[in-house]
């Protein structure tokens, strides 16, 4: 348990860093129904694992600073959730983004020693490849640390 609570404390750095004063609640048993994954100021990850969780926090970290504060990162209803919030972008774009948040998702879940396989099954992901990381350092170079990248790249190089 403490292993999983320094994990959330990093996670909780990180949506911090791209959006101060930001709150992040992780379910500890099943949540009673929420509305929104995110409202603008509070993240409520969908799912009962870390590993799922980080797909909400992904969304938020690649998110441009324009669409932090609108309801679900402005890229329509969750489709978990059941909401009716509006696609502030083209589809085409939130499609794209929804590829780059589930590679993000995966590399989160290596950085942080989480089970890799768990997210690759969930979301139909292969390995991450450098060229992979290479992407979303150039597309959203502020979503993660310098330091994060670093360790991104000898991560992946390594594997």
């Amino acid at each position: 348990m403490a292993r999983r609570r320094a994990q959330e404390d990093q996670l909780r750095e990180l949506v911090r860093r791209v959006v101060p004063g930001a709150t992040i609640y992780f379910p500890r048993r099943r949540p009673y129904r929420v509305g929104l994954s995110w409202n603008g100021r509070n993240l409520r990850p969908t799912g009962m694992t870390l590993e799922s969780q980080l797909h909400e926090i992904a969304h938020l970290l690649l998110a441009s600073p324009e669409r932090r504060r609108q309801p679900e990162f402005g890229l329509g209803p969750d489709p978990y959730r059941r909401n009716d919030v509006p696609c502030l972008i083209p589809r085409e774009e939130a499609d794209l983004e929804e590829t780059h948040t589930c590679w993000l998702q995966l590399l989160l879940a290596q950085l942080l020693e989480l089970d890799e396989m768990a997210v690759r099954v969930e979301f139909q992901l292969e390995p991450l490849t450098p060229s992979m990381v290479e992407t979303l350092q150039r597309v959203y170079p502020d979503s993660l640390p310098p330091s994060w990248w670093q360790r991104a790249r000898a991560h992946v190089a390594s594997a």
